[in-house]
């Protein structure tokens, strides 16, 4: 009997040892992805810098150099890209981006940007007006018709 006992305290050990390191990979491999900014086939916009991405998120940028207009859209707060994101482009928490963009509101200086849905959302929206650039997974693949990529923006966070 205590022979069994410790057998399955061994293999419950082992177990959860498995489970975290698969928990740990996956952790690792999201860390390391890429977040899409896309924006319309139709888009006169054809690059853009990380530092314009963060000026535009935080409503600092509304045109670029040419004069071209620019709005942001937004994912929805829980999605997991929305967090990669801004984190990529701005090194900040989503409650830190919250915060800031709080201020700006009330101070009369910013208005939030769109939040959409999901991936498919955002890439339905952004295909539809040349002036939209948004940001999606990688996961979406292949991206839809109407859509292109200004910039992969790297999520590794090493």
């Amino acid at each position: 009997m205590k022979r069994l006992r410790l057998r399955l305290r061994t293999n419950a050990a082992l177990a959860r040892g498995l489970l975290l390191g698969l928990v740990l990979l996956l952790c690792v491999r999201v860390s390391q992805a890429e977040v899409l900014v896309i924006t319309s086939a139709e888009s006169p916009i054809r690059d853009i810098t990380v530092e314009q991405l963060g000026a535009i998120a935080m409503g600092q940028l509304r045109s670029l150099e040419d004069g071209q207009r620019v709005v942001l859209v937004d994912q929805s707060q829980s999605a997991l890209v929305f967090h990669e994101f801004y984190y990529a482009i701005l090194n900040m928490s989503s409650a830190h981006i919250n915060s800031q963009r709080a201020k700006l509101i009330f101070t009369g200086r910013f208005h939030a940007p769109k939040r959409l849905r999901d991936d498919h959302q955002v890439a339905r929206v952004v295909a539809a007006d040349p002036e939209l650039i948004g940001y999606v997974s990688t996961a979406l693949d292949p991206l839809p018709e109407g859509v292109r990529v200004l910039m992969r923006v790297s999520t590794d966070r090493r």
